[in-house]
């Protein structure tokens, strides 16, 4: 949860104990978000439909995918290829769970 600056440092502090330096991920933050706009380019290529990641349906690809996709809503600057977004609106309005991009940060 974003909304609660309480939460906000929770979180910090839970990664940080255990190695997480963010002054670093931050200062790599132009480099990191061009290879994550990268990945999603060739994301896009292997998502069969904007329901659900393979042909035959729903399956453990996309539990274990969307959840990350998730995480980079909170990024601002990612560039979301057509059908990657498509995709994980999908799946997440379905699912009744929000995204983050009304909290991202650069």
């Amino acid at each position: 949860d974003w909304a609660n600056p309480e939460d906000v440092e929770y979180a910090k502090q839970k990664y940080t104990k255990q190695g997480f330096d963010y002054e670093k991920a931050m200062s790599s933050t132009e480099e990191n978000i061009t290879k994550i706009n990268g990945a999603l380019k060739q994301l896009e290529k292997m998502i069969y439909c904007k329901d659900y990641l393979n042909p035959w349906g729903v399956s453990m690809d996309d539990i274990l995918l969307v959840p990350e996709l998730r995480t980079l809503t909170c990024v601002k600057g990612v560039d979301w290829p057509p059908l990657v977004l498509a995709y994980l609106t999908c799946i997440c309005d379905r699912a009744h769970v929000q995204l983050y991009f009304d909290y991202a940060q650069e």
